[in-house]
């Protein structure tokens, strides 16, 4: 209920902030970069689906290789999609301009704007990204849940702080890849003390690889 009240209400509330303190020019801008790098997460193309489907059958089985082994192989994935994301951002930069109708706010570089919505974007791959897929073919997405409700109630907390106060646009949008951060490391944390047996190490067999290539054809086609 709670996360629910922070996922939901609290985003309209600072949306409408932000409109009022300091103009609806910024929530236009906020929207464009979160339309661009939701396209630019397609990259991941279902892959963390089809990976944590691939885990049910090796936790019902204790089969802790395994485990161990689809962990190292998602968490290397994670970084190539992370990087594939960081490059893609990078090269939609020169068309910008392009992409806004209307003035830009004097005080903004979209440059810069652009550059911390995808770092934010990127870390949420790079760090810890994979270690929610334990957390979810357990069965435990309350944990995920639990955190995300800390983290993106602080958040929501500091941007209302800096938009009723400071007004500072750059530091408002500054808490996204600060909060993600800290998200993924209690995310990163709690993993590790739940289930202490499982580290990235290993191989995966040929025949795994294959089925997960599979999955991810088809979860590609859907997306």
């Amino acid at each position: 209920m709670f996360n629910k009240i922070f996922t939901i209400f609290f985003p309209f509330l600072i949306r409408t902030v932000l409109i009022k303190k300091i103009g609806i020019e910024y929530a236009g801008l906020n929207s464009l970069f979160s339309s661009i790098l939701q396209v630019l997460n397609l990259t991941e193309l279902g892959f963390a689906s089809a990976v944590v489907y691939s885990m049910y059958k090796p936790i019902a089985e204790d089969d802790k290789d395994t485990i161990c082994a689809l962990l190292n192989f998602y968490k290397r994935v994670y970084f190539i999609i992370g990087l594939v994301i960081l490059a893609l951002g990078t090269a939609v930069m020169p068309f910008l301009p392009h992409l806004i109708k209307g003035n830009v706010p004097q005080d903004i570089n979209i440059y810069v704007l652009y550059s911390i919505y995808l770092v934010n974007t990127s870390l949420s791959y790079l760090l810890f990204g994979y270690k929610n897929s334990l957390l979810n073919a357990h069965q435990r997405r309350d944990v995920i849940s639990n955190i995300l409700t800390i983290t993106q109630g602080l958040m929501n907390i500091c941007q209302l702080f800096i938009l009723v106060t400071i007004k500072n646009y750059y530091l408002y949008v500054l808490m996204m890849p600060i909060f993600t951060v800290l998200n993924n490391v209690m995310v990163g944390i709690e993993t590790k003390r739940m289930f202490p047996e499982y580290s990235c190490k290993g191989k995966l067999d040929i025949s795994v690889k294959k089925d997960i290539r599979k999955k991810v054809a088809g979860l590609m086609i859907s997306k």
